[in-house]
């Protein structure tokens, strides 16, 4: 018939006929549509654009990220779209490794919180791993103090 279906790691892979696109869709889940994938990618850009000019979004966001996913038991985010997910990952990390989105070292420890939580629910060695890499970058002054 022209189509194909394909596993790749854990994600199922289709392309018909009808379609030019090839769509992903995880297991035990369906395709997020495109719309709101789009409405989504669109906002991490303009959530770090705007928080040049206003810091207390950075804030307000990391608090909001921490109340969604605290209750997310690891792995639990593994069938998740991994664009949105990157995208959020980045974000994060642009605002913990650059002094003019974060300047107290209590919000970094909370988008760090963040990042580990989003790390551990989306089960990604490789988030895993550039975490703890990004984690120990952080200047901990309670620590370095002997």
């Amino acid at each position: 018939s022209g189509g194909f279906n394909a596993v790749f790691g854990g994600q199922e892979l289709k392309k018909s006929d009808s379609s030019t696109s090839i769509a992903m869709k995880t297991q035990n889940s369906s395709p997020l549509p495109f719309t709101s994938r789009v409405a989504l990618l669109l906002i991490f850009p303009l959530l770090e654009v705007q928080s040049v000019t206003n810091p207390e979004l950075c804030k307000s966001t990391s608090k909001l990220l921490i109340d969604c996913l605290k209750d997310c038991k690891p792995l639990s985010l593994a069938n998740e779209p991994q664009d949105c997910l990157d995208g959020l990952e980045n974000l994060l990390c642009k605002w913990i490794n650059d002094e003019k989105f974060v300047g107290a070292d209590q919000e970094k420890a909370c988008l760090a919180s963040t990042l580990v939580i989003l790390a551990c629910a989306r089960g990604s060695i490789r988030m895993m791993l550039s975490t703890l890499h990004t984690v120990q970058k952080l200047n901990c002054p309670d620590c370095s103090q002997e």
